[in-house]
């Protein structure tokens, strides 16, 4: 990246959207309220989404644990962060045994149905993102029970998938095809597992990270259109490509799994990632204002 384009992005990150979230948490219950009107000036639901606590947890974790911070700022992310990290905890977690995390939660952490008889577990993708929360969350405070939560909850998620339980709300999978998006998400969820058990030098980490070997092994001989060398979102297990959903080609997705790939398989299969990942920056960029279209 440029030297101007990365000033432009860091500063856009520390002027803009960091202190437009440091207003957004919920002091009373714990995590963060999301919902919010485009300009960000008026709060419509206080509803909070799994997945959205989760990787605020996960952003919070992050840079406590590879930004330099000053003492008042790293009081603050901690304070945060465990109040993310007990909202999840205590509420999302759900107790059947066909059920992983609870998609919805009422503000002050009571799981709620995203739709009316939806049920609570409506997405495997909550599931996912507390996983990986959980486990950068272990590391920040060296507490390895938290690894083993997040490692009960990969076993039992990725369990449900091996049943045939697969829920992804909100981007529910048509039937008789196969959603590039589950495998990604797996593969970044074992990755990011495999290195919180490390951490704590626990043995199942060899296995998670075989698993996420597997998956970006996967996604690369699966859903790759071989003739354009692009990412299909969207894959017909019976073949066909006739309609828009199994045409549909999402640069900024295809940009963002091929990190999640590079950073699993290092040097294994680079060439077709890196043509891969420019097809979709030349797919998607915006010649005029720059970034990606979707």
């Amino acid at each position: 990246m440029m030297g101007s384009e990365r000033r432009f992005y860091e500063e856009h990150l520390v002027a803009q959207v960091l202190p437009f979230w440091e207003h957004a948490f919920d002091e009373e219950f714990g995590g963060l309220f999301t919902c919010w009107t485009n300009d960000g000036a008026k709060l419509v639901s206080t509803d909070k989404y799994t997945w959205s606590q989760a990787r605020m947890l996960w952003c919070l974790s992050y840079m406590l644990l590879n930004r330099e911070l000053t003492e008042e700022t790293r009081k603050r992310y901690i304070h945060w962060a465990k109040g993310l990290y007990d909202l999840l905890s205590d509420n999302a977690l759900l107790a059947g045994d066909d059920e992983g995390c609870a998609f919805l939660l009422e503000r002050d952490g009571s799981p709620k149905e995203p739709n009316p008889g939806s049920g609570l577990y409506t997405s495997i993708y909550a599931d996912c993102f507390v996983i990986m929360a959980f486990g950068r969350w272990a590391e920040v405070t060296s507490n390895a029970q938290v690894a083993n939560q997040a490692l009960a909850l990969y076993e039992k998620s990725t369990g449900l998938i091996k049943k045939g339980i697969i829920k992804t709300d909100p981007y529910p999978i048509e039937a008789g095809h196969r959603s590039m998006g589950v495998h990604m998400i797996l593969a970044n969820t074992a990755s990011e597992l495999a290195t919180a058990l490390a951490h704590f030098n626990q043995k199942a980490s060899e296995q998670v990270a075989k698993d996420a070997t597997v998956q970006a092994r996967l996604i690369l001989d699966e859903f790759v259109d071989r003739e354009r060398m692009q990412l299909r979102e969207v894959v017909n297990e019976g073949g066909s490509e006739s309609s828009t959903l199994e045409r549909h080609r999402n640069p900024g997705h295809s940009v963002e799994c091929m990190w999640f790939l590079l950073d699993i398989l290092k040097d294994e299969r680079v060439d077709e990632m890196e043509r891969i990942l420019l097809n979709a920056l030349h797919l998607g960029w915006d010649g005029q204002y720059g970034g990606l279209l979707r």
